[in-house]
């Protein structure tokens, strides 16, 4: 599988890159999704996954091939999207959405452990940004804030035995 990312940080572009994907764009750049099409000859992508929501769903379904799929996992910057109809339609694209609150502790406990499964045998890899112990919690929480649009990775919450 070929990935092909998108940011708004040059430093985080870089990253993605290191990390296995064949091209990173920046999102902010009007041109971003000519590049897309242009390094798929003019194709699309076949899969997106979106976690921003908003302008990004409709971005990343103008960057689908024909029958591809967007799968929309979360809502950061804002919960309204328009699609154009007639390309939805004439492209016969897939949107999923995927509301993870609806699932019970037990459900989320078994998605909890085919991802760790995942992890373990080296199929999935994790980037982690930094670690805290628990007694940090409110330092990790400040770091966040903070970083947003600056951290590449995960915050993890230690136990501190």
């Amino acid at each position: 599988m070929k990935v092909i990312g998108t940011t708004s940080s040059l430093v985080k572009q870089h990253q993605a890159i290191e990390l296995g994907a064949i091209a990173c764009f920046n999102y902010k750049k009007p041109n971003f999704i000519h590049k897309i099409k242009d390094l798929t000859q003019g194709k699309g992508v076949d899969y997106v996954l979106d976690t921003v929501g908003g302008e990004a769903v409709r971005q990343g379904l103008s960057c689908l091939a024909n029958g591809g799929t967007l799968a929309s996992l979360g809502i950061v910057l804002d919960t309204k999207f328009c699609l154009d109809a007639i390309d939805f339609l004439t492209q016969e694209q897939h949107l999923i959405g995927v509301n993870f609150g609806k699932h019970t502790p037990i459900q989320r406990y078994k998605i909890f452990l085919q991802l760790s499964d995942l992890i373990k045998n080296q199929k999935l890899n994790v980037k982690i940004d930094r670690t805290f112990f628990l007694t940090q919690a409110a330092e990790a929480h400040s770091y966040v804030e903070e970083k947003k649009g600056d951290r590449f990775g995960k915050v993890v919450l230690l136990n501190d035995e």
